[in-house]
């Protein structure tokens, strides 16, 4: 009997640890979960005050149109093109809880993420835009660049000549890529 007995503390004593280890995860989750209740970090929030767009990008639309250019790899005149042609379906609504990010700082986000291949993180930073937004506000800006412009700038092939003279090109781009990794390969 002494032994049944054991048995029955030893189960009672692995379901109080049981139950205090899963009362110690569960609090640990409550814990996670306060600590990621927030909305935008407060140096995000400081966007218009203190981004680059907001600072560095209207000086030097204001005063260096040639460091303007190479920022953003197209001069003013291009860029407020894009914004309106493409600003009106790129715009977003602001809410009761912040304010939404504009068609032009949109724009800047993402011909500064194409010009120079910098990371959405380097690009958080820099712009005061959350990664997770600047990856969608890339997508969305990309996506509507080439469904306004592209049917009126971007000719494709509508003839069997046209196509085999595309493949003709490709083909000796190609052909000068392979030349050229030869070449360096040997050279190193």
């Amino acid at each position: 009997m002494a032994t049944a007995r054991d048995a029955k503390k030893r189960r009672a004593l692995a379901a109080l640890i049981l139950v205090d280890l899963f009362e110690e995860e569960g609090q640990k989750n409550v814990a996670r979960k306060r600590n990621r209740i927030f909305w935008t970090r407060d140096w995000i929030k400081r966007r218009r005050t203190r981004g680059v767009y907001h600072q560095l990008v209207k000086e030097l639309e204001l005063e260096d149109e040639v460091a303007y250019t190479e920022y953003f790899r197209v001069n003013g005149q291009k860029f407020r093109f894009l914004v309106d042609s493409v600003g009106y379906a790129i715009k977003k609504k602001d809410t009761l809880m912040r304010e939404s990010i504009r068609p032009d700082e949109r724009i800047a986000v993402t011909l500064r993420c194409l010009a120079t291949g910098e990371t959405f993180k380097s690009l958080e930073y820099s712009f005061r835009i959350s990664r997770t937004c600047i990856s969608s506000i890339v997508v969305e800006t990309c996506q509507a660049i080439f469904g306004i412009l592209g049917p009126r700038y971007l000719n494709t092939p509508s003839s069997q000549e046209e196509w085999e003279s595309v493949a003709q090109l490709l083909k000796v781009a190609g052909t000068f890529q392979t030349e050229y990794e030869l070449w360096m390969g040997r050279e190193s």
